[in-house]
Order: structure tokens, then C-alpha cells, then sequence
């Protein structure tokens, strides 16, 4: 049964934002429970929209260890563009399924290969996964934030590194997201535009272009 206030909002906006599933952020597909229980637990401590990790999934396994959040508000640096809950999880949904690096890496994959160190962590060629330290706080750090000691720059932990994919991630895709569209380029040819198929709600879109047109340079 959905939530009163999604079907609601479906209704007084009269658009189709999104079909209401709890969206993976990371991975195609819905989150899932394996019963009642576990459903009321983890939501009541980490919230509706934190998935549930799949212990032959190491990936899965170590965004949940190192407490990395589902993304919420992210298109706030647009003009202080806020989007409702809709509008959020389309937006997970888009990262978890039609998202790619410049390289064509999905967001899992990219993940998946840093994690099982078949590639160095991104920006610091030599260094892998396993050889970083584990962040003592991480079970109070739920909330996709740095912690505060983390200040100190000669420390590289998983989570930082797990938390600057996900930065680099949300970056490029909140964008793509809102435009409806991704920039091609290509060596042979002129740039082009490809449409997405998941995008903002119209509304958005045109907030977004609007706060383009008076920053041009950002």
C-alpha cells in the first residue's frame, strides 16, 4: 500500500514522478525485506529508504558497514531547487540503473571494482581498497556526513573513499537528471545530447535551466 501523502502528491501534481517503489540508488532494482520484522527494524533505525545489504554482495556489505546514506536533497546547489519524495527516489532510480561514469562504468561497478581492488582508489594511483584504514565510528555515522575528526587529510579511510564516489557520482547524474539529457563526446565527432529515459519533473527542469542561464560559468 503506498503512503497517503505519495498518493496525494500524485494527485495533486498530476504527473507521474515515479512509481513508488523504494528505489536502489546504486544497483537497479527495488529494496526488498525478507519479512515484516526486518522492515520494521531497519527502518525505524536507518530509515525508509536505506537498503538492505546482501551478505554475498560486497558491495552491498561494505556501504552499509561504512554507513553510506542514500542520496536526499542533492539538487539544492541548483538555485535551491527541493525536491519531494517523488522526485528523490526517481533520482536514486536513475543512478542505480541508466547513470555511467565517462568511462561507461555504472555506478555498482565502480564500486565493485574499487572494493575488490581491481582497480586503485580513484585518484590515488597505488593505493587499493583493502590497505586503508576502517573508520572506528562508522555504526555512529549514519547520516552520509563526514564526522568531524575526520579533518585530518593524511588519513584515507574506506569510507572517505566509498563517500567520494558517491560525491562524484551524484554530481554528474543530479545534472544529467535534470536536464533530461546526457553530453556525448566523442573524438570523431561534435558532442551531442542523448535523452534519458528517467528526468525531472518539468518544474525542475525548468528551475534548473533557469539558474543556468544566470550562472553560466558554474
Amino acid at each position: 500500500m503506498l503512503p497517503l501523502i505519495e498518493v496525494m502528491d500524485q494527485s495533486l501534481t498530476g504527473q507521474d514522478e515515479g512509481d513508488f517503489r523504494q528505489a536502489h540508488w546504486y544497483k537497479p532494482g527495488d529494496i526488498t525485506y525478507t519479512g515484516p520484522r526486518q522492515r520494521s527494524v531497519l527502518q525505524t533505525m536507518l530509515g525508509r529508504h536505506w537498503p538492505v545489504p546482501h551478505e554475498a554482495d560486497a558491495v552491498d556489505m561494505e556501504l552499509f558497514r561504512n554507513g553510506i546514506k542514500p542520496p536526499n536533497q542533492v539538487f539544492r546547489r541548483y538555485g535551491g531547487i527541493v525536491s519531494n519524495e517523488a522526485m528523490v527516489n526517481k533520482f536514486r532510480r536513475y543512478l542505480g540503473t541508466e547513470f555511467r561514469f565517462s568511462n561507461g562504468d555504472s555506478l555498482y561497478e565502480r564500486y565493485r571494482q574499487v572494493i575488490s581492488g581491481e582497480r586503485h582508489v580513484p585518484g590515488s594511483p597505488g593505493v587499493f581498497y583493502n590497505d586503508l584504514e576502517d573508520d572506528p565510528r562508522n555504526s555512529l555515522s549514519l547520516d552520509g556526513n563526514y564526522v568531524p575528526w575526520i579533518n585530518r587529510k593524511d588519513i584515507l579511510t574506506k569510507r572517505l573513499v566509498l563517500m567520494d564516489i558517491r560525491r562524484e557520482a551524484i554530481a554528474i547524474a543530479s545534472e544529467q537528471f535534470l536536464r533530461g539529457e546526457v553530453r556525448i563526446y566523442s573524438r570523431d565527432e561534435e558532442p551531442y545530447n542523448v535523452p534519458t529515459k528517467l528526468k525531472a519533473p518539468d518544474v525542475a527542469t525548468q528551475l534548473y535551466w533557469d539558474w543556468r542561464e544566470q550562472n553560466p560559468n558554474k
